[in-house]
C-alpha cells in the first residue's frame, strides 16, 4: 500500500470518528435539554 493510500485511508478514518463523535454529543446535549425543560415543567408545576 502506498503512503498516499494509508494516508486517504486515515483521513477517511479520522472523518468517520469525528462524525460519529459530533453524533453523540448532539445527542447528548439534545437529552440534556431534554432534561432541563422537562424540569422546568415539572418546577412550574409545583406552583
Amino acid at each position: 500500500m502506498s503512503d498516499g493510500q494509508k494516508l486517504k485511508d486515515c483521513v477517511a478514518k479520522r472523518k468517520e470518528a469525528n462524525k460519529a463523535l459530533d453524533d453523540k454529543l448532539n445527542k447528548a446535549e439534545e437529552n440534556n435539554r431534554t432534561r432541563r425543560r422537562e424540569a422546568a415543567e415539572k418546577s412550574n408545576r409545583q406552583y
